[in-house]
């Protein structure tokens, strides 16, 4: 009865094992010797801002998490600057 028992703990244990196993999913036709995929278009054009003359007041909306020196370092001017326009 014990032998029975100490059985199906370790019976248990080991599917429990196997499930943790790592799985490889990919798929048998994509394991064949093709070379991977190589996108035809060229890389991503990197995003432009808009260039303002010195000066320009611009209106932000602060967001959570926004301090003064960051919002200051983003748009390049003092804190001063703008506290004074605010």
């Amino acid at each position: 009865m014990i032998h029975r028992r100490a059985l199906c703990i370790l019976a248990t244990l080991g599917f429990l094992l196997a499930a943790c196993l790592p799985v490889d999913e990919t798929p048998a036709a994509a394991t064949a010797t093709s070379p991977p995929a190589i996108p035809t278009q060229g890389p991503t054009p990197l995003p432009t801002r808009t260039s303002f003359p010195p000066g320009t007041l611009l209106d932000y909306q602060a967001q959570n998490g926004d301090t003064l020196p960051a919002i200051a370092a983003h748009f390049n001017t003092t804190e001063a600057a703008i506290r004074s326009a605010n």
